[in-house]
């Protein structure tokens, strides 16, 4: 879907402007990017990392770890699959594959019906542009 169509339908899901549904959307399409290009794995070259984590009570331990498990190789001319086995530390070029990122709270609140005044404060309107406001402070 191109992007014309993707930003007028983005803007009658959630209830808003063109204008807003355009900045909006290309945003999250930055974003996604960004997600797409931290997935990629310097060893096996596959898009398949991921934050995995140990939360064991006291301690919390995250690491980066490749989850391509069709790695081959050949041993005595068969070729077989191995799990790729990259992990790293969490570095900031790692934090667009944290939970959350790229999470569209207008989205997410439209797709829910959670629209209304008396829950948000403020107009739905009011709402999204003060939160695309945000957004466009941010530096991606």
């Amino acid at each position: 879907m191109g992007l014309k169509k993707r930003i007028e339908k983005y803007a009658k899901q959630v209830n808003c402007k063109l204008s807003i549904a355009r900045k909006r959307v290309r945003y999250f399409d930055k974003l996604e990017k960004r997600i797409e290009q931290a997935s990629i794995c310097p060893k096996c070259g596959k898009s398949s990392l991921n934050i995995e984590s140990d939360d064991r009570e006291y301690v919390f331990d995250s690491w980066v770890q490749c989850t391509n498990d069709r790695v081959p190789y050949v041993e005595d001319g068969e070729v077989y699959f191995t799990d790729c086995d990259y992990t790293a530390d969490v570095e900031d070029k790692y934090i667009p594959l944290s939970f959350g990122y790229g999470y569209d709270i207008v989205l997410s609140f439209a797709a829910n019906g959670r629209v209304d005044e008396e829950m948000l404060g403020e107009s739905w309107e009011s709402f999204v542009l003060a939160d695309t406001e945000m957004l466009l402070k941010e530096a991606i």
